[in-house]
């Protein structure tokens, strides 16, 4: 479940980050065809001059409004586990309280500890390839 949650937020933001290019070409396009115009329309340099900075703000704002949706998946939760406990049968991990873990995604994250303290165990008790059970108070 924690492994689909992060592949759909990579999937999400690299929609958005694809839409945030579109966006981008299609500013340039439309500066680009203004410009191009611009000498031909026969109007005054001032009210050119004012167009020209109305359409420099609006493509500032719409870049901004992309890149905050870009950023929106980055910070979103794709597992929450508080003082959860292990136990293969008799023997228990994540001794009491037991461990909190919280996963953004999509972001890496590193498990430091000595050895036998479960650090290889814990992705696999997430992703649920390890037979044992998972116990919350």
């Amino acid at each position: 479940m924690a492994e689909k949650n992060i592949r759909d937020a990579e999937q999400e933001v690299q929609r958005k980050k694809r839409e945030l290019q579109q966006a981008r070409e299609r500013a340039s396009r439309r500066a680009s065809n203004a410009a191009r115009n611009l000498g031909n329309a026969g109007l005054p340099k001032i009210f050119a001059g004012t167009m020209r900075r109305n359409a420099e703000e609006s493509a500032g704002k719409a870049n901004e409004t992309h890149l905050a949706r870009v950023d929106a998946p980055a910070g979103r939760t794709v597992f929450l586990g508080e003082r959860m406990q292990f136990a293969f049968g008799d023997r228990a991990l994540f001794a009491d309280p037991g461990a909190d873990l919280a996963i953004r995604g999509p972001e890496r994250i590193v498990l430091t500890g000595p050895n036998g303290v479960g650090k290889s165990t814990l992705p696999r008790i997430v992703n649920g390839d390890v037979a044992g059970t998972l116990i919350y108070p």
